[in-house]
């Protein structure tokens, strides 16, 4: 009989939203975040704290060895929008990619059909990216929504 991981069972946890990342703030006080995005950073294997550093939520990220690159990182979007800065800058030398995930891209899909309360999913679906044609066809939608 196979033995489940850790990761794989907590991936299989149901959960009412995203994983949310609290930040210390100044004084007693502190931010909270939602990791909407998952992706991909190139940085070596060893630098998983510095990268936690940054914000990047990385209690579900893994090491790829094939790939070398970590995957299943999560974002905020103030989180993303730093390290591009942050890179671009030549601040943070580790190249990343990051998208909404699935499970982000099913609240904005069911919220564009009026539902106002997320939906009750594996928190797998926050580490795996949504599908290029389903980011494609929100954005349509957005789009077409606006220009209504």
């Amino acid at each position: 009989m196979a033995r489940t991981s850790w990761l794989e069972e907590r991936l299989s946890r149901q959960v009412e939203g995203p994983p949310v990342k609290r930040y210390r703030g100044t004084g007693a006080a502190s931010l909270e975040e939602e990791q909407t995005l998952v992706g991909v950073i190139d940085a070596p294997e060893d630098q998983r704290e510095v990268l936690a550093s940054y914000g990047i939520d990385m209690d579900l990220a893994a090491f790829s060895r094939e790939a070398e690159r970590w995957v299943g990182c999560l974002f905020s979007e103030e989180v993303a929008s730093l390290l591009e800065d942050l890179y671009a800058t030549g601040e943070i030398p580790f190249l990343f990619e990051a998208a909404p995930s699935l499970g982000e891209v099913e609240w904005l899909e069911r919220q564009a059909e009026g539902e106002r309360v997320r939906p009750v999913l594996e928190l797998r679906a926050y580490r795996t990216p949504a599908p290029a044609e389903r980011l494609a066809k929100l954005a349509e939608g957005v789009v077409r929504g606006k220009s209504s």
